[in-house]
């Protein structure tokens, strides 16, 4: 299914409301497959370093595929993902308590307030098994039993024991692991890793996502690149909830370039403050700021931001480009959110917005 700008689609199988425990198996049937001689034909483009980031392009440059890889940290170490404590779940039954695929579907979509998209949801919990296993191949030492077999726990409110941790940093040991899987085939030459670098747009021709324009945090530089497929793994924004334990650099930059969105109002108490102006007016209201150009680099138009703006401090803008039609790209509107990334700058915003 081809990407429309615009448009909220969840791309769900066909077949996914009639009957969902089977949808993703017989859409993964119906793919073409690549040969695996054909696969170091095709580049991938992985925007994020986290877990999903990061195993993603380690399992496809792995698989033959030519990666590269960009996140705005200055190593991939550095992805929020290290926060996780708790442990991961996964429908193992290792105890013997009755849990099954089905069971952790219905935990979830319960416990989201049955608010999921529940054909995506099966999806987790069919490739929970798949990934505890993926895990502790990369190295990551999860809790073990006196026997050495894996050991789980009860965590978040579930009936049966289906987490597997490691003490208090199962984050962190699971990043560790995706984060030397990662290198390993940086290492082999399939990854192309660039740091520091922030995903400024989304490059769409034919209504298929064939590349992406970033910006050099160091340089100012603003570049593009092109591939056959384009994964986003920037996870999402907490930040926009009034209390969140994210941190202040998950600030949803390169989401924002990529999904079309009215201005909201943010909530969060801190460096995230929309103006009044642009929250209150319409999008067709406002016209291309000065900030913007449009640029063609590597056969790729589009709209971007200028590699050197100069944000005001501290009181954080907001501003709409609307109706910017750059063929062959698509027509959206987009809300830019000048954000300061220093930690400079977001430790004194907390001190001023007391």
């Amino acid at each position: 299914m081809s990407l429309k700008v615009g448009e909220l689609n969840s791309n769900l199988p066909q077949g996914a409301t009639d009957n969902i425990a089977e949808a993703w198996t017989n859409h993964k049937f119906d793919m073409k497959l690549v040969n695996p001689a054909n696969k170091r034909k095709f580049d991938v483009i992985v925007v994020g370093t986290g877990l999903a980031g990061s195993s993603a392009a380690a399992t496809m440059a792995e698989l033959g595929y030519n990666v590269k890889v960009f996140t705005y940290n200055d190593s991939p170490r550095r992805a929020h993902s290290i926060a996780a404590q708790g442990g991961i779940n996964g429908a193992k039954n290792y105890q013997n308590d009755g849990d099954s695929v089905h069971r952790l579907f219905y935990d979830t979509v319960k416990g989201g307030d049955f608010r999921s998209r529940e054909a995506n949801v099966h999806r987790l919990a069919e490739v929970s098994v798949d990934i505890i296993d993926q895990a502790t191949a990369q190295g990551v030492p999860f809790a073990r039993d006196y026997g050495g077999l894996l050991d789980n726990r009860s965590f978040g409110g579930a009936q049966v024991s289906r987490t597997f941790y490691a003490r208090g940093q199962t984050g962190q040991q699971l990043l560790l692991g995706a984060y030397s899987a990662l290198m390993r085939q940086v290492g082999a030459g399939t990854v192309e890793l660039h740091t520091r670098t922030e995903m400024l747009d989304l490059v769409v021709h034919d209504g298929a996502a064939r590349g992406i324009v970033v910006r050099d945090l160091v340089t100012g530089e603003v570049t593009s690149h092109s591939a056959h497929a384009v994964v986003l793994a920037t996870g999402g924004y907490g930040n926009v909830y009034y209390l969140s334990t994210n941190a202040m650099m998950c600030n949803v930059t390169a989401p924002t370039a990529v999904a079309p969105c009215s201005p909201t109002r943010v909530t969060r108490r801190s460096t995230q403050r929309v103006s009044r102006q642009a929250t209150n007016s319409s999008p067709s209201s406002h016209s291309c700021p000065s900030h913007c150009v449009t640029t063609a680099a590597s056969g790729f138009p589009t709209h971007s931001k200028n590699p050197d703006p100069q944000p005001t401090f501290p009181s954080l803008t907001a501003t709409t480009t609307s109706s910017v039609s750059t063929p062959p790209l698509a027509t959206w509107s987009l809300v830019t959110l000048h954000l300061v990334t220093p930690k400079l700058w977001s430790t004194k915003a907390r001190v001023l917005a007391r």
